[in-house]
């Protein structure tokens, strides 16, 4: 996994991470400080608490909008498929537009999401 000041530095300035094939990106139950976008390569989801594969995130998706929206913590442990290129949206950010925004907004984002 990266160093946590490698991240934590990736996140403040809102830019990009790169890993490489194997790497961990987030563990279950860790608290979120961003959401990616994957730009290159993939990132597998294990389901928490056992080695199940649950979802496969590849170029162009997003990753981590449905645990922000739903309990604020990664649910699952991510792993780089590949040489993997995130792009890095901080979740405090986040949170302030999706908590400011109108009612009907919101319920439209945890729709798309599946919250």
């Amino acid at each position: 996994m990266k160093s946590q000041s490698t991240c934590h530095q990736a996140i403040i300035r809102n830019e990009k991470i790169d890993l490489i094939h194997g790497e961990v990106l987030f563990l279950p139950a860790m608290p979120m400080t961003a959401i990616f976008l994957v730009e290159k390569g993939g990132v597998l989801v294990f389901s928490s608490g056992s080695a199940e594969l649950s979802r496969i995130i590849i170029s162009g998706q997003v990753i981590g909008l449905q645990d922000l929206l739903s309990h604020g913590h990664w649910s699952g442990l991510g792993v780089a498929h590949g040489p993997t290129r995130l792009r890095v949206f901080p979740t405090d950010r986040l949170r302030e537009s999706i908590y400011g925004a109108p009612q009907a907004h919101q319920a439209l984002l945890r729709a798309l999401a599946g919250v």
